[in-house]
């Protein structure tokens, strides 16, 4: 399922390229083709970077998340977005570090659109369905939520005004990492059971 997300459309350009070439009286252009192709490999080449990766450079214990959640939705851009900060949060590097938290708090700003455009009705019906019929859970997963967008909004992980505070220590910028894919992994987990 992984590579039809990575390279969904390689069948329908096997099948273009396959009827150019059956009409052997006309001249063949395969740049489009070929340019799908090399833009579909160049990606998997990207994602595929996490299996060759370790934890080393992780200082977090929660750390064993990023083997065992291989976390695959609804949504390519949202998988794209959650790979992508895998791979940087694995860096050693803490300007690739504030990437991965980037990435990961861009990944949870667009899970809150699952349902509506409207960020709040949808963030309502995604920690309804999350809380399954628990009112302390739910009240538990909406303070989460709540949190997490403030500290996403207060500290410079998506903005960057002055008055934003830059996380200047790695172990926090891995601990906010783990934090909102721990919730995210909650929240796709019951999404991806309604749209199967």
């Amino acid at each position: 399922m992984r590579y039809e997300i990575i390279f969904p459309n390689l069948k329908d350009i096997l099948n273009e390229t396959e009827e150019k070439i059956a009409k052997l009286d006309e001249e063949f252009d395969f740049r489009p083709e070929l340019k799908r192709v090399k833009n579909a490999l160049l990606t998997q080449l990207f994602v595929n970077e996490l299996e060759d990766v370790v934890n080393e450079d992780i200082t977090n214990d929660a750390k064993i998340l990023l083997d065992s959640n291989k976390l695959v939705t609804f949504d390519s851009k949202l998988d794209e977005l959650i790979q992508e900060s895998m791979i940087y949060i694995r860096k050693s590097d803490e300007k690739q570090k504030q990437i991965g938290l980037e990435k990961i708090w861009d990944a949870f700003e667009r899970m809150k659109t699952f349902y509506s455009n409207n960020k709040k009705v949808s963030v309502i019906k995604i920690l309804k369905e999350a809380s399954q019929k628990s009112d302390n859970i739910y009240n538990l997963l909406e303070k989460e939520s709540t949190e997490l967008t403030k500290i996403g909004n207060e500290f410079q992980i998506r903005h960057f005004e002055y008055d934003k505070e830059p996380i200047n220590s790695v172990i926090t910028k891995e601990y906010l990492y783990f934090r909102i894919l721990a919730f995210l992994s909650l929240c796709m987990n019951i999404i991806n059971k309604d749209t199967v």
